[in-house]
């Protein structure tokens, strides 16, 4: 169970920064033949959905959710709070607040009842902890690291989701608990 959580996480993240040259729609099409959690499920489809903005709506944030994160994001800028449609229903989906923290952006997700879920962060190779790194290039040595989401867990855990690239393709792994795993196998558009 934990393992498809990480997966499906790992995979969310990706969807809601973005990543360079990953397509959403391949996300989307990984985690369904996953068996996965279905809180993230929902998300993955409906960040990924012809009408994520319909989805997403500024909205007045749970009081708990506001408490939580200014104890944990004391020094966090450029807050921006949105809504998370569940099953058609504002009240199954909770929050999320995008924000910058050490010249880091940050998605942090909050349930309906304002209780912190995990927190997204997303970045440049040069941010990467010196021990993931290592994990990563012991492996793919001649790949370049483009970009990387790390994802924070309440338990303290940590997964890194890595994006690496060569000339020919370029590759999701998944650095937790020191191991690391490819997730993602792309080729590379010429």
């Amino acid at each position: 169970m934990k393992k498809n959580f990480l997966i499906v996480a790992a995979t969310v993240s990706a969807v809601l920064f973005n990543a360079k040259d990953v397509n959403a729609q391949n996300f989307s099409e990984a985690v369904a033949y996953r068996s996965a959690p279905a809180e993230f499920y929902t998300a993955v489809n409906l960040l990924t959905s012809d009408h994520a903005d319909k989805l997403m709506a500024p909205v007045e944030v749970n009081t708990r959710a506001l408490k939580n994160f200014r104890r944990d994001y004391k020094n966090a800028v450029n807050e921006d709070w949105t809504s998370l449609v569940s099953g058609g229903s504002k009240a199954e989906g909770g929050y999320v607040c995008r924000f910058t923290l050490n010249d880091v952006t940050e998605r942090a997700f909050y349930d309906n009842k304002g209780n912190w879920k995990f927190t997204i962060a997303g970045y440049a190779d040069e941010k990467l902890a010196g021990e993931i790194h290592s994990i990563v290039k012991s492996t793919y040595y001649d790949y370049a690291i483009t970009y990387v989401h790390e994802v924070d867990f309440p338990d303290g855990s940590k997964v890194y989701l890595v994006q690496v690239r060569d000339k020919d393709s370029y590759k999701i792994v998944r650095v937790s608990d020191g191991q690391l795993e490819l997730v993602e196998d792309y080729k590379a558009n010429m």
